[in-house]
């Protein structure tokens, strides 16, 4: 009975051994990515696949309404210390723009979520914090970002090639370039 014992014992733990060697689920993604920024490389053994209208909509409305709500406090946050404390505004009206399928050695694992808030930049108007009304002469545009998404949602991590980025409508893009706010996320 020792034996066994002993036996079950080792042999648990060469697993965890041989688990721990493992990269998660995130450095797994975030290697490739160094290697393929884009994770469209056709070596790659992590890419994405685009998901059309049909197929987005397809994925069950919990799942979607779960993704959300995990982006939702990832956003509260993250962007509440930078985004929201310099030259832009938002409103907690969070659009999910983009899914894409997620894939490791030929397994759908994950999604890489686009997603975008309305926003107005505050350095091309006279804002005034107690008249909202003041917001109506400032450039709007989005706040647009990527993260990834393990199916089971117990992982979610910024895409490192889509950090946030201020992107002015379609009217302002001939007169005004998009603002990178990576050097927010690095202070």
């Amino acid at each position: 009975m020792t034996k066994v014992f002993v036996s079950f014992v080792f042999s648990f733990l060469l697993l965890g051994v041989a688990h721990a060697e493992e990269p998660s689920f995130e450095q797994r993604v975030q290697n490739e990515q160094r290697r393929c920024p884009r994770l469209n490389c056709p070596s790659g053994q992590v890419w994405v696949v685009h998901m059309s209208d049909h197929d987005q909509r397809a994925i069950p409305a919990a799942n979607r309404s779960q993704i959300k709500n995990l982006i939702q406090m990832m956003v509260h946050e993250s962007w509440t210390d930078t985004i929201q404390q310099g030259d832009l505004k938002i409103f907690d009206r969070l659009r999910m723009d983009q899914y894409e399928k997620l894939m490791v050695d030929q397994k759908h694992v994950g999604y890489r979520v686009t997603f975008s808030e309305k926003a107005w930049d505050l350095t091309t108007c006279s804002y005034q914090a107690q008249n909202l009304d003041s917001l109506s002469t400032c450039a709007t545009g989005r706040i647009q970002q990527s993260v990834f998404i393990s199916l089971d949602g117990r992982t979610l991590f910024s895409d490192e090639s889509d950090w946030a980025r201020f992107i002015p409508d379609t009217a302002d893009l001939e007169t005004r370039p998009s603002l990178d706010l990576q050097a927010l996320w690095t202070r």
